[in-house]
């Protein structure tokens, strides 16, 4: 596991064939949409340019908007991709010192689902 919501399998055999477990729940693999539900071992063939990643649900996944260099504004730029979020699912977002610098949370509004942010982000398509 990386963190409490990615899951990824590194591929050991030339072959690309990989044997993991997925943990119950319903999982959306990140780099082709499938979704899983889990609770079983998968046993499944990649090759050299994939991997097993998967995301949990009730997932707000934070995408960078940078992908040149490790240490810039966290905040420019910031997209976050929802998986089958429900009110409550949240992430804080930190700046290059370690210091919160905004909040995102999922919540309900007049019967609607919709992503809160105390900062201007881009929100992608999810599930």
């Amino acid at each position: 596991m990386l963190g409490d919501s990615l899951l990824v399998a590194p591929v050991m055999r030339e072959d690309g064939v990989v044997e993991y477990y997925l943990p119950e729940g319903r999982w959306t693999h990140l780099l082709d949409g499938r979704v899983q539900e889990g609770g079983h071992w998968l046993r499944e063939s990649y090759d050299f340019f994939s991997l097993p990643l998967w995301v949990r649900e009730n997932t707000l996944l934070p995408w960078g908007g940078h992908d040149d260099r490790p240490d810039y504004d966290y905040l420019d730029g910031l997209a976050v991709r929802p998986f089958f979020v429900q009110p409550g699912a949240a992430f804080t977002v930190y700046d290059a010192s370690g210091r919160p610098a905004a909040q995102i949370r999922a919540a309900h509004h007049n019967g609607a689902a919709a992503i809160e942010c105390d900062h201007d982000i881009i929100i992608l398509e999810g599930e």
